[in-house]
C-alpha cells in the first residue's frame, strides 16, 4: 500500500486493523505518486493534501482535525467524509458540495468552479466565499460564526438574514443590502456599488471603505463606524457610537451637535472643519493634516490630541488633554495659562 511505504518512510505512526488504517498524526500530502487512498481512513489530526495527482477522495474518510484540500485535481467532495475541525478548499476542481452538508467549524472555498451553495449547508463556525462563479446565497443556508463574501458572483442576500457575528462584502454585484439584515458583529463593506444602507437595519460596528453609500440612515446604534473613501457628506443627528469614530477622507464637514462619542475620535484627513462645543472625548483625538482652525470651548479629551499639520494657531484656554498633546507641523508656539495636559507635550521643530 502506497500510504504505508510513506507513513513509515516519514516515521508516521499508524495502526491498521479490520476496520481499516488509522493515522494517529497530522498527515501531509503534498506532490506524492499516490494514486489513490485507502476507503475507511482515519486522521487523528489534520489533513493537508497539495498538488497530488489522485483525483478523487476515499469513501468514508474521517479526519479528526483539520481538512485542507489545495491546488488538486479532485473533482467531488463525497458524502460520507466526516471532518470534526475547520474545511479549506482552494484551488482545486471540486464543482459541488453535498446536500445538506454539515461542516463542524470555518468552510473556506476559494478559487474552485463551484456554482451554487449546497441546500441546508450548515457552518457552525464562519463561512468565506471568494473567487467563486456562485450567483445565488441560498435562503436556508445557517452560518453561525462570520460570513465573508469576497470577488464573488453573489448579487444578493436574501431578506431577514441574520448573521450571528460578522458580514464582510467585499468587491461583489451587490447593489443593494436585504430588507431585514442583522448582524450582530461588524458589517464590512468594501469597494462596492452599494448606494445606501436599509433602514431599521441593526449591526453592531460598520466599515464603509470605497463605497458609492452618500447618507446613513437615521436611528443607527453602533459599536464603532469607519468611513474611508466613501462620499457620505453628513451624519444623523441621533448617531449613536459607543466605541471609535474614524472619518478619514470622506465629505463630512460638520459633525452632529448632538453625537456622544464614547471611545476614539479619528478625523485625520477628513474636511471637517469644526467641532462641537463642550465636546468630551473618552479615548483619543486625531484631528491630524484636517482642516480645522480652531478648538472649541470646553473641550476635554481623555487620552491624546493629535494636532499634527492643521492649521490651529492657538489653543482654548479651557483646553484638557489626560494624555500627550502632538504639535508637531502645527505653528502653535505655546500653551495658554490654563491648559491642562497629563502626558508629554511633542513641539513642532524648530
Amino acid at each position: 500500500m502506497e500510504l504505508v511505504q510513506l507513513l513509515e518512510e516519514n516515521n508516521i505512526s499508524y495502526t491498521i486493523n479490520t476496520k481499516g488504517l488509522t493515522v494517529h498524526d497530522t498527515l501531509y500530502l503534498s506532490d506524492t505518486t499516490i494514486v489513490e487512498l485507502p476507503e475507511d481512513l482515519i486522521i487523528e489530526r489534520d489533513m493537508f493534501i497539495y498538488e497530488n495527482s489522485f483525483k478523487k477522495l476515499p469513501k468514508r474518510l474521517t479526519v479528526k482535525g483539520n481538512f485542507y484540500v489545495l491546488h488538486t485535481d479532485i473533482e467531488e467532495f463525497p458524502k460520507d467524509i466526516k471532518v470534526n475541525g475547520s474545511i479549506s478548499i482552494l484551488h482545486s476542481k471540486i464543482a459541488e458540495l453535498p446536500e445538506g452538508f454539515t461542516v463542524e467549524k470555518d468552510l473556506h472555498i476559494e478559487n474552485i468552479p463551484i456554482k451554487e451553495l449546497p441546500k441546508r449547508l450548515t457552518v457552525k463556525g464562519n463561512l468565506h466565499v471568494s473567487h467563486t462563479d456562485i450567483e445565488e446565497f441560498p435562503k436556508d443556508i445557517k452560518v453561525k460564526g462570520s460570513i465573508k463574501i469576497v470577488h464573488s458572483k453573489i448579487a444578493e442576500l436574501p431578506e431577514g438574514l441574520t448573521v450571528e457575528e460578522d458580514l464582510r462584502i467585499d468587491n461583489t454585484p451587490i447593489k443593494e443590502l436585504p430588507k431585514g439584515l442583522t448582524v450582530k458583529g461588524d458589517l464590512t463593506l468594501f469597494d462596492i456599488d452599494i448606494k445606501e444602507l436599509p433602514k431599521g437595519l441593526s449591526v453592531g460596528s460598520l466599515s464603509l471603505v470605497n463605497t458609492k453609500i452618500t447618507e446613513l440612515p437615521e436611528g443607527l446604534s453602533l459599536d464603532e463606524i469607519f468611513i474611508l473613501d466613501s462620499p457620505i457628506k453628513k451624519l444623523p443627528g441621533d448617531l449613536i457610537v459607543k466605541n471609535s469614530i474614524s472619518l478619514n477622507k470622506t465629505r463630512v464637514r460638520v459633525l452632529p451637535k448632538g453625537l456622544i462619542v464614547n471611545g476614539d475620535l479619528y478625523l485625520r484627513g477628513s474636511p471637517i472643519k469644526e467641532l462641537p462645543q463642550e465636546l468630551v472625548v473618552p479615548g483619543h483625538l486625531d484631528l491630524g493634516g484636517s482642516p480645522i482652525k480652531e478648538l472649541p470651548q470646553g473641550l476635554i479629551v481623555n487620552w491624546n490630541l493629535v494636532l499634527e499639520g492643521t492649521s490651529i494657531k492657538e489653543l482654548p484656554q479651557d483646553l484638557v488633554v489626560h494624555g500627550c498633546l502632538d504639535l508637531r507641523g502645527s505653528s502653535i508656539k505655546e500653551l495658554p495659562q490654563g491648559v491642562i495636559v497629563g502626558g508629554k507635550v511633542y513641539w513642532p521643530q524648530k
